[in-house]
Formats: structure tokens, sequence, C-alpha cells
């Protein structure tokens, strides 16, 4: 009885010792299981890619005008160029850091003197707008994101980052002047401007050729042209003959009576 009992007791541990076995194998595969079903690496786990300077316009465009709008109501921070507050310049340093990597001067003067000059009618989104300040003596004192369709977003002092109509009558008055941000010009080409059209060379004028005057047909004409040839000679005839024979006769008479006196 006793070795029977002793082979049960074997018999029993040995058996608890596989369960307990096969329950951990069980649980590393079913462990493995899930780990392989789980999401692919490199899913929506990572965060999107940023675009990039040289990706298409619109799509770069988009994305900064999608991350300035989450921006909105952000509170204006003097030196602040974060969530918890940031100032004008803070806020584009940001916004073009975050979406596309681009590395923009941290003050307004150095932002404007970046970017490449542009005309207000050449604006396309994620351009920049300058504007002076009552201060500021005519110098640029604000900066502000243009995103299309005569609006833009700002970090004002008064309000925190808003999106603004740039036609407000302050902005009209207090605008500088627009930029491109040089990393942007190829995505978003200048305007080229519009050559004048060149006039076109002027023909030299050519005098007409004189035409020959032909000879005049009219018997009238004939008759003047001679009788006017006719008169001056038969003037000449006439007159120098007659004065002529006057003065030779006078100078006669006073010789032959000079003479008559010393006769006598």
């Amino acid at each position: 009885m006793q070795i029977k009992f002793r082979h049960t007791v074997a018999g029993v541990c040995l058996a608890t010792l596989l369960l307990a076995v096969a329950s951990c194998g069980s649980s590393r595969q079913t462990s493995r299981g899930k780990h392989n079903t789980g999401r692919p690496s490199g899913s929506t786990s990572r965060p999107a890619k940023r675009p990039t300077p040289d990706a298409p316009s619109g799509q770069l465009a988009r994305a900064l005008v999608d991350e300035a709008r989450t921006w909105l109501g952000v509170p204006y921070v003097m030196g602040g160029a974060d969530r918890k507050g940031a100032d004008c310049s803070g806020f584009l340093v940001s916004v073009y850091r975050d979406v596309a990597d681009i590395k923009l001067p941290r003050t307004t003067s150095q932002q404007r003197e970046h970017c490449i000059p542009i005309d207000k009618d050449q604006l396309a989104a994620g351009d920049i707008l300058f504007f002076s300040s009552k201060r500021s003596g005519g110098k640029v004192a604000h900066v502000a994101m243009y995103i299309g369709n005569g609006r833009m977003i700002h970090a004002s002092s008064s309000r925190g980052v808003v999106e603004d109509d740039i036609n407000l009558k302050y902005y009209i008055d207090h605008y500088l002047g627009s930029g491109r941000i040089p990393a942007l010009a190829q995505t978003l080409p200048l305007p080229r401007p519009t050559a004048p059209a060149s006039p076109a060379p002027s023909p030299v004028a050519t005098a007409p050729a004189s035409p020959t005057p032909a000879a005049p047909s009219s018997p009238n004409l004939a008759t003047d042209s001679t009788s006017t040839a006719t008169i001056t000679p038969t003037i000449t005839s006439t007159i120098i003959p007659a004065d002529t024979t006057s003065t030779t006769q006078a100078i006669n008479s006073r010789v032959r009576n000079a003479f008559n006196k010393t006769t006598k």
C-alpha cells in the first residue's frame, strides 16, 4: 500500500509539473502572437513626416497655415516663442521651424532683411507681411504670416495669436512691405515681371522722290515765260543807247564851245 501511494503521489506531482510547463509555453506563444499581430513598425504611431522646403508649394503652404492656426489663442509674451506665450517674430520662428525646419532670424528687422521683397499683389500663403507702429518711426515693428484670401495670422500684443484681415485700416496705414523666405522661393516662385512690349522699330522715313517737274503744257505759261525773256533785252536796248547819246552830245557841245572860245 505504501508503494502504491508513493507511485500515486509521484504521478500526481509529475502531472502537475507537466501541466505547469505546458501552461508557460502556451503563455509565451500567446504573448508572441499578440506581439506579432500588433501595429506594424513605422505605422501611424510615428509622427507624420514634415514637408521640406522643396515640397510642392501647395502642400507646404497648407502645412504652414494648418500649423499657424493651431497657435490661435496663444497669449502674447514679449520674447516668447512657444505655446505658453509668444511675440510676433517668435511665433513665426516656431511655425517655420516646426513645419519645414526653416530657420528664421529672431527679430522683426532681421526677418525683413532675410526675406526677398515682393509686391502686395504677389502674396502667397507662407509669405510674411511687415508693419510699422506708432512708436517705431517708420521702421518694422510687427510681422505676420499671410495665409491667403487677404488674411493673416500674427501674435498681437493686445490679443495674442489671432487671424485678421490685411485690409483693415490700421494694417493698411502701417503696412511697410512683404517678403518671401528664400528657402521657399523655389516652391513659391516669384512671378516674373512682365516686360513692357518693345515698340516695333519705326520704319525710316524716306522722303518721297520729288517728281521731275514736267514741262508746262499750258500755252499761257509758255507765253509768260517767253514774254519775260523778251522784256529784258528790249528795256536794255532802248534805255541805254538813249542815255548814252544825250551824254555824248552834251560833252561834244562843251568841247566845241571851249574850242571856239580858244580860237577867238
